[in-house]
């Protein structure tokens, strides 16, 4: 990881003039910030908020953007999430223009040691008339699809490239982040959220084994891909004629692909939808990844894999902290994961 020269703030106080216009000179030579103003903050795994400049430039090409999006780490949890921070750094320093995904331009990515810090300046998608996505809007059939082609065309992208190869890690982030959902659940099945979805699924001594499963799988397939990781529908953002794109790149890596597909299509559709159409999908996924080059299994020979996945959004969810999200985005999902782990018969699927 390349550190910056820039140091980098540590409260919303050291977000000036300033340090926008050091941070953004590297993209943006010759840019002189007269002043900020920050607003639309929201909290989460990082803060986020929106920066509007007031700047000129002498440089040649392209126009500093009016506004852009700083996510950084301001949270009372800034040291539990100071991994995270740094892996989508990384992705935005070193992968992201190696792949043939939508993802938001990125104008400014440090991190530093001392104290511990990782910051971005990214691209203000709303000025382009995106809208994030949230569980409590779920997508459309139409709009999901779009969504599992980005997912396609990611996985499809050549892990052995030489530049790639040498970058690239295991999703041991994601595993570490649910560890005590899947291991320690107890604790959750006093939560309120815990009975928004059938009794018979609080079974701690499978839900345990189910984790040693779930992550075998994982890492054990023979078909490794890059994959997000984390591609839960509030991680998705949406262009005004309907195509859907990921971002928070926090867990990118290498993994089965079916870590991305069915936490992506479970967790964005509606249940009727889901039930409807979920097969339909995952045939189109399958589809277009054979278009993209890749020989890929048989429908029934992966379905099962698909239901077992199901697993992974169940322990995402039971436990999720209403500080990682708001608690109707935690209670949407819990409850559309809850009725696929029936429908799927996830448990039996998993041999627990």
């Amino acid at each position: 990881m390349e550190m910056t020269k820039t140091r980098l703030p540590m409260s919303v106080e050291e977000v000036n003039a300033a340090w926008v216009q050091d941070a953004l000179s590297g993209h943006f030579p010759g840019i002189q910030v007269k002043s900020i103003e920050l607003d639309n903050f929201s909290h989460g795994a990082a803060t986020r908020a929106r920066v509007t400049i007031d700047a000129s430039y002498s440089g040649s090409g392209a126009q500093p953007p009016k506004t852009v999006w700083l996510k950084t780490g301001f949270e009372g949890h800034h040291d539990f999430a100071m991994p995270n921070y740094l892996i989508e750094n990384d992705f935005y320093q070193h992968i992201r223009e190696l792949l043939p995904v939508r993802s938001p331009e990125c104008f400014f990515a440090g991190t530093q040691d001392d104290p511990p810090q990782a910051t971005l300046l990214l691209e203000d998608l709303s000025a382009k008339g995106m809208t994030f996505c949230v569980p409590t809007r779920p997508l459309t059939v139409d709009q999901c699809a779009s969504g599992l082609e980005q997912l396609a065309l990611l996985h499809s992208t050549d892990i052995e490239n030489p530049t790639l190869k040498r970058l690239l890690k295991p999703i041991e982030g994601v595993r570490y982040a649910t560890t005590e959902r899947g291991t320690q659940v107890e604790r959750f099945f006093k939560w309120t959220r815990a009975y928004a979805g059938p009794v018979c699924l609080l079974d701690a001594d499978r839900i345990r084994a189910g984790f040693d499963v779930y992550w075998k799988m994982i890492f054990g397939n023979a078909q490794q891909n890059l994959v997000h990781g984390d591609t839960h529908v509030g991680n998705s953002y949406m262009a005004p004629n309907g195509e859907v794109s990921f971002l928070d790149w926090q867990g990118y890596g290498t993994g089965y692909w079916m870590q991305d597909v069915p936490y992506f299509m479970i967790g964005a559709l509606d249940l009727p939808e889901r039930r409807a159409n979920e097969k339909e999908l995952f045939k189109y996924y399958l589809a277009k990844r054979e278009e993209l080059g890749t020989r890929m299994p048989a429908f029934d020979d992966v379905w099962d894999d698909y239901r077992r996945a199901v697993y992974f959004g169940f322990i995402t969810w039971i436990g999720n902290e209403d500080f990682w999200q708001l608690p109707e985005n935690n209670m949407a999902q819990y409850a559309r994961f809850c009725a696929a782990m029936i429908d799927h018969d996830t448990f039996k699927a998993m041999g627990v």
